[in-house]
């Protein structure tokens, strides 16, 4: 229903603001910057990396946040910010209410297609707003600056673009913030190197982007044969599914831990951080496992790495071969015969990657035995 209404409401909105605005000049020295970002935590993970940019070009600067509920539990990871006030689509006033109560010479909105992002940037009440211009969603008539959005690069340089009208022309990594108290329990809880497997994407059509069931068991079984501990995380919604591909699999002999839906996202975080590594579908999970610099290998199938794949040096992306893959740009473009295909990567494979980034001197010893 929202994304029906953003679909057809939100040119109109946006035309009508347009019309109705005069483009504002950018201020030279902002004292008040906000950030909005409504997307998924991935999206967020990735738009963290403009706090400590907008940090180090206006260090005395307020920095405010808005983000939603569908990200909010990410935000204790992310660099501090000043604020951090949650909004909700379907309590428009609310949120521009919220927006309004601490007055903003600038708002950055990080939305790519959503129109509800760029008609809250209209109403904020911001002395200069930031934004996408995206082929075909008619945002850009809600801002004084309008960015081009383009398919041909990562998000994060979308992101970096954004900053150019500030003066800002390097965007870092993306880093999170572990908390201690959630490092510990973790350090605790494991004591033998463990691998995370997170099975579990998220979004529209989220069971196009999984890979089989029975691959994720024979990837288990495989790494306690190589001395590895494996942990499955995945949120309270994952805990039903998880039920079903954990439980064939009994305890592995004391090397199989479920923390689905038993850890909150910080506590998830950290268990990933002290992790050998990551094995993960394209989600949030692969870019919080980035930002840590875990060994990762990422399962791509509809999505496209080169738009949102982890950005670490010691990430491996993996795709299936011989099918149409990497589709997808904003997110929903699907055709309409789309059908699951990452069951074309062969467990073998992601383990031989999986080692090789992990040690590469020892993966080989590892491997002979298999």
């Amino acid at each position: 229903m929202l994304r029906r209404a953003d679909r057809r409401l939100g040119p109109l909105v946006l035309r009508g603001a347009g019309l109705l605005r005069r483009s504002r000049p950018l201020p030279a020295a902002p004292a008040a910057i906000g950030i909005l970002c409504c997307a998924a935590i991935g999206d967020l993970v990735l738009a963290g990396s403009l706090v400590p940019a907008l940090r180090q070009r206006y260090p005395a600067a307020r920095l405010a946040l808005f983000h939603s509920a569908a990200n909010a539990d990410a935000v204790p990871l992310l660099p501090a910010v000043d604020q951090a006030d949650e909004i909700r689509p379907l309590h428009p006033r609310d949120a521009v209410t919220a927006m309004r109560r601490h007055p903003l010479d600038v708002l950055i909105d990080t939305s790519q297609w959503a129109r509800f992002g760029a008609v809250l940037s209209a109403a904020s009440g911001a002395g200069c707003s930031i934004g996408f211009r995206t082929q075909d969603q008619h945002r850009h008539f809600a801002y004084d600056i309008a960015v081009e959005h383009r398919r041909d690069r990562h998000e994060h340089a979308n992101f970096e673009a954004l900053l150019a009208p500030l003066g800002i022309t390097a965007l870092p990594r993306p880093t999170l913030r572990l908390a201690p108290e959630a490092v510990a329990s973790a350090a605790r809880r494991h004591r033998r190197p463990y691998i995370v497997c997170h099975p579990w994407p998220s979004g529209w059509k989220a069971d196009l982007k999984e890979w089989p069931q029975e691959a994720w068991r024979r990837l288990a079984r495989d790494l306690v044969e190589c001395g590895y501990d494996v942990v499955f995380t995945g949120s309270g919604d994952d805990r039903a599914r998880a039920a079903m591909l954990v439980g064939p699999l009994g305890d592995l002999g004391g090397g199989l831990r479920d923390l689905t839906g038993s850890c909150s996202l910080v506590e998830t975080a950290a268990v990933i951080g002290l992790a050998a590594g990551l094995v993960t579908v394209n989600t949030g999970i692969m870019h919080i496992g980035a930002a840590l610099d875990v060994p990762l290998v990422a399962l791509h199938g509809p999505t496209d790495p080169r738009r949102w794949g982890p950005l670490s040096e010691r990430a491996v992306i993996l795709q299936p071969e011989g099918v149409d893959v990497g589709y997808l740009n904003l997110g929903w473009e699907y055709p309409p015969d789309a059908r699951p295909c990452l069951e074309r990567v062969e467990p073998a494979r992601v383990l031989r990657a999986l080692l090789d980034i992990i040690a590469p001197a020892e993966s080989g010893l590892r491997r002979a035995g298999l």
